[in-house]
């Protein structure tokens, strides 16, 4: 039986912060309730009521709004809080997420952001927000504006980047506009920088945890490449940073594109040397651990079989120690349920 979603009558609602708002909207909001968001939305903004609320309380509640997909009372309460606290990098920001994902005009917010001096930009998001609130518009505006937001996102990220060097995503944002501009080579370019080199900040060269630039790099530019040595050199950059910082999302990805690459190698030799399909062997068991989508699984089963059956040095499926995991798993998840 679905619970009844409460509904409140227009200007009922009393509230006195932005906490008090955000822990009824997580009790009451969601699918089926846009009444009741509509009317907090109000009681937020109903002077009568005299909301207060942190910088962190009303980013939190926006963030909310925005969870559940209400946009409208997002920017709602984003103005509100805009009021109170007009030089928040951090509400800057989120309003300015809330335009990206919704395709409101933000011009107003961003120009409030410029009028701080970027040098004063103290949230890193605000950097990133703005990035990403230019680009969509680049995407979305008449033809003849879209070179100039292009031009304000790669500004933006270059100054993120000056200003918090360590910051991954600053470098992430630039290669994804640069690939929106179909600028490939140039956002290798950052990706790669960023990934083998190390990065100047505070006056001497610093190692920087660039996983997701990784991922990007993988994803977007070599999806569909041959060049199995630059692969395996990136996923391999990709897995030491993942291990540093324990995601093992990211550890099984890189897993996968490590072991479909050494598959590939072996396959472009012929099969010759039997030490580098161990390897590969060796490789696609321990992604196959890792990977958590079960495409990724079936894809490196199929490798397994292939490895195995080459014509060159073939190994026994049923005995060789690396396959016996998979091929039970393989064996349990097709057998007929029992009743």
């Amino acid at each position: 039986m679905e619970t009844p979603v409460k509904t409140i009558a227009p200007n009922t609602l009393h509230i006195c912060s932005a906490a008090e708002a955000l822990a009824l909207l997580r009790k009451h909001g969601g699918h089926g309730s846009a009444a009741f968001m509509r009317s907090l939305a109000d009681a937020v903004l109903d002077e009568n009521n005299h909301i207060t609320g942190t910088v962190g309380d009303f980013n939190n509640l926006i963030d909310r709004f925005e969870a559940l997909g209400d946009y409208f009372d997002a920017l709602r309460v984003c103005d509100f809080a805009l009021k109170i606290y007009p030089r928040s990098a951090t509400l800057l920001a989120i309003t300015l997420n809330t335009c990206a994902r919704s395709g409101a005009d933000g011009e107003t917010y961003l120009a409030a952001a410029e009028s701080l001096g970027r040098e004063n930009w103290n949230e890193p998001r605000l950097f990133k927000d703005a990035a990403e609130y230019c680009r969509t518009r680049a995407l979305c505006c008449p033809p003849e504006q879209t070179e100039a937001y292009f031009e304000k996102a790669l500004s933006v990220c270059q100054d993120f980047q000056r200003i918090f060097p360590l910051d991954e995503r600053g470098y992430m944002k630039e290669a994804t506009v640069l690939l929106d501009k179909n600028r490939t080579a140039d956002a290798e370019n950052v990706l790669r920088r960023v990934i083998f080199e190390k990065t100047t900040a505070n006056g001497r060269p610093q190692p920087l945890n660039a996983a997701n630039c990784c991922k990007l790099y993988l994803t977007e530019i070599l999806k569909k490449s041959l060049e199995y040595d630059l692969i395996l050199r990136i996923a391999q950059k990709g897995l030491s940073f993942s291990a540093a910082e324990q995601n093992s999302e990211h550890m099984g990805y890189f897993s996968y594109r490590l072991a479909l690459a050494k598959t590939a190698l072996v396959i472009e030799s012929d099969y010759r040397n039997k030490a580098d399909i161990e390897e590969a062997l060796t490789c696609c068991q321990r992604a196959f651990d890792l990977v958590t989508f079960q495409s990724y699984a079936d894809d490196l089963k199929r490798c397994y079989v292939q490895l195995c059956e080459n014509p060159q040095n073939p190994i026994d499926l049923k005995t060789h120690r690396l396959v016996k995991h998979v091929l039970n798993t393989a064996e349990t998840a097709s057998a007929p349920t029992q009743n």
